[in-house]
């Protein structure tokens, strides 16, 4: 009889938690200190923009070449993907079969006639 209801919290919000006043003091020390080095970060690309520039295009040539490395990885899986399960199998469609079919044996022809051993089953 003495219980007290307790309402469900409704969805979207949030509890807001206080800071205790030692804590907003070391809460603003360390944003003192991260916009200090950001700021002096700054301050060094302006003062020197040649390096700002040659840091930009280095980073610009490192993810180009991550590019072209994953999408040649990734190309590479999808065509063993592709001619080692997709193809076989539309092999044996009943319109589009004999399509598939030719076009393996064209990919054969052409595989047998490289000087690079390559082997599709």
């Amino acid at each position: 009889m003495g219980e007290i209801e307790r309402k469900p919290k409704e969805e979207g919000k949030e509890e807001i938690e206080f800071l205790l006043p030692h804590q907003v003091d070391t809460v603003v020390q360390q944003l003192r200190k991260a916009l200090t080095s950001d700021t002096q970060e700054l301050l060094q690309m302006m003062r020197n923009p040649r390096k700002f520039m040659w840091q930009n295009f280095m980073l610009g040539v490192v993810r180009g070449l991550g590019i072209v490395f994953g999408m040649t990885v990734l190309g590479a899986l999808l065509v063993a993907f592709l001619f080692g399960i997709v193809l076989p199998w539309l092999e044996h469609l009943p319109l589009i079969g004999h399509f598939f079919h030719h076009m393996i044996d064209l990919i054969r022809d052409f595989v047998s006639q490289q000087k690079v051993p390559v082997s599709i089953k």
